[in-house]
């Protein structure tokens, strides 16, 4: 499977409505899976402390084992991820580097992004799709998603959270202090 990250030379679409809007990026800022590093060039070129990590794109590789972070972003790395437990790992390692105080934002793409980009070259695999070009993509609704975290972080109820919804992607800010473990 080809986890190759998708180029581009300007912010993501998501990063922009958060600068835009009341979700709350403050430094430091790690980008979990921030592919060729645009929205971590961006943040610093706004002054923030961003650093970026993604394990497939041979540039971003580690991350200091003590370093903790006030906001983890999670761009589109579940939805390239075919494999639940895999998705559940990705969520638990960052919330893991988020400091108390902190704020992890994760961002999937829609179910209609995935429909409408769909094409007769993409074959169905596990709940998402393998497009021509060996990539995943799985789309998401906010229950999904919501329930996808719930399982990760084994929340009974959310914490302090923002969720945003848009026709391209769901949005979940999830507050690590307020959260509340099962049992």
């Amino acid at each position: 499977m080809n986890f190759q990250a998708v180029s581009r030379n300007k912010l993501s679409m998501p990063l922009r409505h958060m600068l835009e809007s009341d979700i709350p990026v403050k430094s430091p800022v790690l980008d979990y899976g921030c592919g060729h590093g645009k929205d971590v060039e961006h943040l610093q070129n706004q002054g923030f402390t961003a650093i970026g990590y993604d394990p497939h794109t041979g540039n971003f590789k580690t991350i200091n084992p003590h370093r903790t972070f006030k906001t983890i972003l999670l761009t589109y790395v579940l939805t390239v991820i075919p494999d639940k437990a895999t998705r559940i790992q990705a969520i638990q390692a960052a919330w893991g580097k988020l400091r108390e105080d902190g704020w992890l934002i994760i961002t999937v793409r829609s179910n209609k992004a995935v429909e409408s980009s769909r094409t007769e070259h993409w074959k169905s695999y596990k709940k998402g799709y393998l497009t021509k070009k060996g990539t995943y993509q799985m789309g998401f609704d906010n229950q999904g998603l919501w329930g996808l975290v719930a399982e990760a972080l084994n929340l009974t109820r959310f914490p302090t959270m923002k969720s945003k919804h848009h026709r391209d992607y769901e949005m979940l800010c999830v507050q690590k202090n307020e959260f509340s473990l099962k049992g």
